[in-house]
């Protein structure tokens, strides 16, 4: 056991230490800070439409013709509604309209094609009071359809205010109520959780679980193999048992895992914390979006178990099949097997993620290989109870420490064998015979 914490400790230090663990930890760290700081950024300029443009807007043209340039429906449009209307993403003209009151118009009737033709106009809207209003722009800019859904709330509030002008207080009353009633479901479900609120919960599980494995894993593979090919590893094995190299190497890079992860996690704390309010200011739904998110303690811990059970059964894979090849050209080929593996178990529990009640996912939710990912899946989604996500977690503990003893005994035939890379059923084989 000693021998075992000895590399465990050199394993540790050797991967915080290196240049490659310290820059990619200190640019993921780096790029959540400074995405968080996005809100304080946004505030330094007029708008978000200059924030993302660069100061450089498209030249948008509105044309009131026939019953839309009577009455009050031109009163109640101006560049101001319609700034906030599309997040201050174009420049506005209006035509049909007062210079008073647009802050621009234009002295001659347009037409749409032709100032579009010309460059002079990037959009060109035309509305005529009616149900419908037309929206010309250029056949490759994508961002029609995002314009139009941005225009038709604040046409629509116009023509309604216009057709209620006549009614009396108490008409408008009435109609008001109308308009403003809504009717919102809430769902309540029987299980370990609330699929609304802890949907987004299980892509984070599943995305942080596969970098991780497939990731590390290589890590631990290239680890083993590069041991081999330098001979280093008659050296070691005359100072350690192999069991205890292979279990000290991935309990180190088992502790840098979570070294990393952790200081990411922390960052991500941190950012939320402190820029929490300047993202509510920016957007009025944030804490609405963050009530989504809702992690209970109990999803919390099933989150830790399946993580850490998921990340040791994939590793000692990875470090059995290692063993197996001598050369470093070897590597990529005999990690195939287990990376394929933690591919195929991420898609499907992606794919699952949209009929997560169907049978087939309920019996692979159980199956050690896909269960951190399709179990906790089901369990965030309140497909699946805490009674079962335990019973899940029981059976793949007894599988990592099954993969744990037979991933042993296949290093320590493994790694005193060299030439070309043996299969791994004819390893396992000699393994149990010895």
């Amino acid at each position: 056991m000693k021998k075992i914490g000895t590399v465990l400790k050199f394993e540790y230090r050797g991967y915080i230490k290196s240049k490659s663990f310290i820059i990619t930890t200190i640019i993921f760290v780096a790029v959540i800070l400074i995405l968080s700081q996005i809100p304080r950024f946004m505030g330094t300029f007029d708008d978000i439409g200059s924030f993302i443009g660069g100061g450089e807007k498209q030249k948008a043209l509105i044309e009131l013709t026939g019953d839309a340039r009577d009455g009050s429906f031109p009163s109640l449009l101006s560049v101001k509604h319609l700034n906030e209307a599309t997040g201050g993403m174009y420049d506005w003209t209006i035509y049909g309209v007062a210079e008073s009151d647009s802050g621009k118009a234009t002295t001659t009737t347009p037409d749409p094609r032709k100032e579009i033709g010309e460059g002079k106009y990037d959009i060109v809207v035309v509305y005529g009071g009616s149900a419908r209003y037309k929206l010309y722009g250029k056949s490759q800019d994508f961002s029609l359809l995002t314009l139009s859904s941005m225009l038709d709330p604040l046409f629509t509030s116009i023509a309604r205010t216009v057709k209620m002008s006549g009614m009396s207080a108490e008409q408008k009353a009435k109609v008001k109520g109308v308009l403003d009633t809504t009717v919102v479901g809430k769902v309540e479900t029987v299980g370990g959780g609330e699929a609304e609120n802890n949907f987004w919960l299980a892509y984070v599980m599943l995305y942080v679980l596969f970098m991780t494995i497939i990731t590390y894993g290589q890590f631990i593979v290239n680890a083993v193999v590069n041991e081999k090919s330098s001979k280093m590893m008659e050296l070691l094995v005359t100072s350690a048992r192999p069991i205890e190299l292979m279990f000290g190497k991935v309990l180190g890079v088992g502790m840098a895992v979570f070294t990393q992860v952790g200081a990411i996690a922390a960052a991500t704390g941190v950012s939320f914390a402190l820029n929490v309010d300047t993202w509510e200011k920016q957007i009025p739904e944030f804490r609405e979006m963050l009530s989504q998110m809702n992690i209970s303690l109990g999803l919390f811990v099933f989150f830790m178990l399946f993580f850490l059970a998921g990340y040791f059964l994939y590793a000692f894979i990875c470090a059995a099949v290692g063993s197996t090849a001598s050369r470093v050209e070897d590597a990529g080929s005999v990690s195939t097997l287990p990376m394929m593996l933690a591919a195929a178990s991420f898609l499907i529990s992606m794919i699952s993620m949209s009929n997560i009640d169907a049978a087939y996912v309920s019996v692979l939710s159980y199956i050690p290989f896909f269960s951190p990912w399709i179990m906790f899946a089901r369990l965030c989604m309140a497909s699946a109870t805490f009674v079962e996500a335990t019973i899940a977690v029981a059976i793949l503990v007894v599988s990592v420490v099954f993969f744990g003893w037979l991933a042993a005994k296949v290093y320590r035939v493994g790694v005193m064998m060299y030439g070309k890379p043996m299969k791994l059923t004819a390893v396992v084989k000699a393994a149990l015979r010895a």
